[in-house]
């Protein structure tokens, strides 16, 4: 199960995590390549990094169940596209 509350995610540990989004650029045109979403520990620290799919206008992006079983409390997700972020580091809640 994933919430959205803006872009804040809460989840459940050891479920994949699937966040969309819409991604533009200043001028409003879909980017439709390129994206990756990083997924931070409570220090922002990188875990790992997560290759977006990119159709019908939205970008979906899929952290797998095995990295985070056990995994409690608050994480941080951003997105990129090649090296430029493209958005401020998100709360990611994982409960049980």
């Amino acid at each position: 199960m994933v919430e959205y509350l803006y872009d804040v995610v809460k989840t459940i540990a050891g479920e994949d995590i699937s966040i969309c989004a819409q991604i533009t650029d200043t001028d409003g045109n879909d980017i439709t390549s390129g994206c990756s979403l990083l997924f931070l520990d409570k220090d922002f620290e990188q875990i790992s990094e997560y290759d977006g799919t990119y159709a019908d206008g939205v970008w979906v992006f899929t952290i797998p169940a095995a990295d985070t079983k056990g995994m409690y409390g608050r994480y941080w997700y951003r997105i990129k596209q090649k090296n430029d972020s493209l958005s401020f580091a998100a709360p990611l809640y994982i409960g049980r």
